[in-house]
């Protein structure tokens, strides 16, 4: 390894925030070869051409994007971020995150001419995380707007991690653009030496350190996903044959589509839900099994005894890692419920409201990463668990909460919107990818009071029409919360690229 080329990588010149890094850049190089942990080695595994892992961001932008100021902030932004600069590589027998010596540009830039559509949305598409290649930028600019596209393999971080990292890049681009009387955005400089702490967790122990006693709430965890095999969602065909459609089957690369409620409707349904005495995040989940169980009936594929899992990303953060650059500081939970239970919908809110909370903590996320350390210890056990024919969850979904919490970091602000510099951000988007057999993911996230929800579907098996059919009957039943009584707000909604 060129120990040289690490030290100059670690520093971007010309920001006094980066200024901090320099006097570590030298003990920095002793992580390398840094091993994956368990997630990011699941990942990687799980990253097929097909359907590959891949996070997805959009950031609108009212005002005119300065290209060369953003540029020099997303490069100074991937130098403070080390997983986004290195590639993977197996050394006897473990992948270990390598350094790259020579970092590509991963911006690309498109300028619109008056009149084009600016709602670019971005397709598929691999990224070669073994080849250095973690993250690709597009941008689709004009004189008035600008459309940010954020690809990051989900190896190198996840999404709170990606969340932050559009913070970061805006937050730099803001500080260069801003006039000299307008206040400017503020943010902590990651700590790269953190990196060798991802694996820490709640009690500072590593995830390989863990009391032997978890080794029987791992059995639990492996016994309940094998005996209790969730229900795939319906995809396209089966829904053609059931409905009799005419039309054939056209696949679609679409990587993400998303709906915004306005603040008046996410108000109004905070209403309903604080009245009832949940959570958003409990009607969420009692909104989504209803909906697949819905949407497998339009198939004939309701049984009452199948059940629904939902598997549910939750961040194993503690204060330990407050300045930790990108990574993977996430696991997952599984809502697991039959399709019977969907029939007594508010039993079931209730149901979800008494377990969830204590579900959806950094202990059940201890059992999901034990059991992918598991996994890749055993020769072959990671390639079957995560194989063609395997279902783990009907679908994904992800509850960020509000954007700005999540940054570590101050922007000044208008009507609740990040000012950078001279533009505004006006919506931030994201989603997860997603896998064979599970169709769907989606994300929500509020931001200035409007909630976005995102979706990304596996576009072999669902079209453009289904995908977006099943977001709007998701919205729908969200907007079906809202009291007939009160004023329905309209919804600002996404448009799909033609």
């Amino acid at each position: 390894m060129d120990r040289k080329s690490l030290d100059i990588s670690i520093v971007s010149s010309g920001d006094p925030a980066n200024k901090a890094s320099s006097s570590t850049s030298a003990d920095v190089t002793t992580l390398f070869p840094l091993p994956l942990s368990s997630f990011e080695d699941y990942m990687l595994a799980d990253d097929r051409s097909s359907h590959p892992m891949i996070i997805v961001m959009l950031v609108d932008v009212r005002g005119s994007l300065n290209e060369q100021e953003f540029r020099e902030s997303v490069r100074e932004t991937v130098l403070a971020h080390p997983l986004l600069r290195c590639r993977i590589e197996n050394l006897r027998g473990k992948n270990v995150w390598i350094p790259v010596l020579e970092q590509r540009d991963p911006v690309t830039w498109e300028v619109l001419g008056p009149g084009e559509d600016q709602q670019r949305f971005p397709e598929v598409c691999p990224l070669d995380v073994r080849a250095g290649q973690g993250l690709r930028i597009q941008v689709y600019s004009s004189e008035q707007s600008a459309r940010v596209v954020l690809e990051l393999h989900h190896s190198c971080c996840d999404g709170i991690a990606a969340v932050q990292l559009v913070g970061e890049m805006f937050a730099r681009y803001g500080r260069k653009t801003a006039t000299s009387a307008a206040m400017r955005p503020e943010f902590d400089e990651p700590d790269a030496l953190l990196l060798g702490r991802r694996t820490d967790f709640q009690t500072g122990k590593t995830e390989s350190a863990q009391p032997q006693r978890s080794l029987f709430q791992l059995c639990g965890k492996i016994r309940r996903l094998l005996l209790r095999r969730a229900s795939r969602l319906a995809d396209s065909g089966q829904l053609a044959q059931h409905e009799a459609r005419r039309e054939a089957f056209v696949p679609h690369r679409q990587a993400i589509f998303f709906r915004t409620l306005t603040r008046d409707v996410y108000r109004a349904i905070r209403g309903t839900v604080i009245r009832q005495g949940v959570t958003f995040n409990d009607l969420l989940l009692r909104e989504m099994l209803l909906q697949v169980r819905d949407w497998n009936a339009k198939a004939g594929l309701a049984s009452p005894r199948s059940w629904i899992r939902i598997a549910v990303p939750i961040s194993m953060r503690s204060p330990v890692h407050a300045t930790m650059p990108a990574c993977n500081l996430v696991s997952y939970a599984l809502v697991t419920h039959r399709m019977q239970e969907c029939d007594h919908p508010e039993l079931l809110l209730k149901t979800i409201h008494e377990k969830t909370a204590g579900l959806l903590s950094g202990r059940e996320g201890l059992i999901a990463l034990r059991l992918f350390g598991f996994l890749r210890r055993i020769p072959g056990a990671m390639k079957c668990f995560l194989s063609h024919r395997s279902c783990a969850s009907s679908l994904v979904l992800a509850n960020v909460g509000e954007v700005r919490r999540r940054f570590r970091g101050r922007f000044p602000q208008s009507e609740g919107k990040w000012i950078a510099g001279n533009v505004v951000m006006e919506r931030i988007s994201g989603v997860s990818p997603v896998r064979p057999n599970t169709l769907v993911a989606l994300a929500v996230a509020e931001y200035a009071g409007e909630v976005t929800i995102s979706l990304k579907t596996d576009g072999t098996v669902l079209s453009r029409d289904d995908s977006e059919r099943f977001l709007d009957e998701f919205l729908a039943r969200l907007l079906s919360q809202i009291p007939a009584e009160e004023s329905r707000p309209k919804t600002d909604t996404g448009v799909s690229a033609t």
